[in-house]
């Protein structure tokens, strides 16, 4: 638990200064997230980084992730921070339901566990791996269905899909372009987000 605490204060501290004094701690959004890059399973909170007033969302989500042995191989941990942008291009269904056929965003992932580790052991030379075990990189693509609470724009719990890829998959496919298709490094991911206010 205490490892757990942590990595959540270094991600918590990875938010801008300036971020953080137009928020308080209460989060503006609660997540959860099926597959993907982060686990099998995975949720959390976070906050809308734009003004209320704006219809467009800058989404600084936090995710703990779980992949159970039985799915996975081995069992896994993870901390995830996911920085998302939806931007104001909606079509509306009707006066409670609209989708939005784009966000996309970066996202930072800290897997942890038995075979997980920051840095390689001192058999290998320094530099023969760029990338370590735990740590991953990532860029997304998705869209979503919208359903409204309240009046605003901001009052509304989304369903959403992403399609992911991280750093070694985009690194393995540029230099073995002839056996990967670009789709094919990309996860499917599903979940929602239920803003609170």
């Amino acid at each position: 638990m205490k490892t757990i605490s942590k990595y959540l204060l270094v991600i918590f501290f990875m938010i801008p200064f300036e971020s953080k004094s137009q928020i308080d701690l209460q989060p503006d959004f609660v997540n959860f997230q099926y597959a993907g890059n982060f686990g099998f399973i995975s949720f959390g909170g976070g906050y809308d980084l734009l003004k209320p007033e704006k219809p467009a969302h800058l989404n600084l989500g936090f995710y703990f992730g779980y992949l159970p042995e039985k799915i996975g191989g081995i069992e896994e941990y993870s901390l995830n921070t996911k920085l998302t942008y939806i931007p104001d291009i909606r079509i509306d269904i009707n006066d409670k339901i609209d989708l939005n056929f784009f966000s996309t965003g970066v996202f930072i992932n800290y897997a942890f566990g038995d075979n997980y580790f920051n840095r390689w052991s001192s058999q290998y030379p320094d530099g023969y791996y760029w990338w370590t075990p735990s740590v991953r990189f990532g860029i997304f693509v998705g869209g979503g269905l919208n359903i409204k609470k309240g009046n605003t724009s901001k009052d509304f719990i989304s369903f959403y899909y992403d399609f992911s890829a991280h750093d070694l998959e985009i690194v393995s496919y540029i230099q073995n372009t002839e056996y990967f298709s670009p789709l094919s490094i990309f996860n499917l991911s599903l979940g929602a987000i239920i803003y609170l206010r």
